[in-house]
């Protein structure tokens, strides 16, 4: 049985279309999904949240959705139990071709949180000479937006690891998240030093922070690409 986690971006495709996962395994028992958003934003004027699942497998398949609330402490995500959000309905089956709308309500709406949705397959009978078993698992974000007016301010510091490597650090004062698609570190000349590709998000009142490897030389600037564009951040490893 092999379980294949897809996080959910903005540079997802609005439609999470899954059957490529289960190409990619050949003729092992994977289903086909098809989720929509992959990333939710709650108005601070909706109760609620909805998203849609698509089953285009010729089986049914069964799936469990569960809410965990998402914080970052120490530069680094954490996710825990909740029970913040009421997930309608938290399992159920799809028949084939068919859709199923998920609702997300709340119990505790608290302005400015953030949250992981986990959509997992949940295992059947395995049919004699399917082979592997590919599950389906999907981790989505979901963003209580705070006012119409919040805005992310992000501000930025680097050091040196243990191992040498250069880490910087976002740290975000403002009131809305910030996604962030790479971080390229420049030195005085304009030469990229360290890179990173990898996605984050730094939450509200939160910092993340990314390793750029050794990164020879000394920095002076962080070019951060954002989901609204790039941004030049002048930056000094501390001491």
């Amino acid at each position: 049985m092999t379980i294949a986690i897809v996080r959910g971006s903005r540079r997802a495709a609005a439609a999470l279309i899954l059957a490529g996962l289960a190409a990619a395994a050949g003729p092992a028992g994977a289903s086909s999904l098809r989720i929509n958003p992959v990333s939710v934003a709650v108005a601070p004027d909706k109760g609620s949240a909805e998203l849609r699942l698509e089953n285009a497998d010729p089986k049914p398949v069964a799936v469990r959705v569960t809410a965990l609330r998402w914080t970052e402490a120490d530069g680094r995500d954490r996710t825990e139990p909740t029970r913040d959000l009421v997930v309608s309905p938290p399992i159920f089956t799809v028949a084939p071709g068919a859709r199923q709308l998920i609702r997300v309500g709340f119990r505790n709406r608290i302005p400015g949180a953030a949250y992981r949705l986990i959509v997992e397959e949940i295992p059947g009978p395995r049919s004699a000479g399917t082979g592997i078993s590919v599950l389906l698992k999907l981790d989505l974000p979901l963003y209580v937006i705070a006012a119409r007016s919040a805005v992310a301010t992000l501000s930025w510091a680097a050091r040196r690891g243990a191992d040498g490597s250069l880490i910087v650090e976002g740290r975000n004062s403002g009131t809305l998240h910030a996604q962030i698609l790479a971080i390229e570190a420049r030195n005085a000349a304009g030469e990229a030093i360290g890179r990173s590709e990898r996605m984050g998000v730094v939450l509200p009142s939160s910092s993340l922070a990314w390793s750029l490897g050794p990164a020879t030389g000394a920095p002076a600037e962080l070019v951060v690409r954002t989901a609204q564009g790039e941004g030049h951040v002048p930056v000094r490893v501390a001491p």
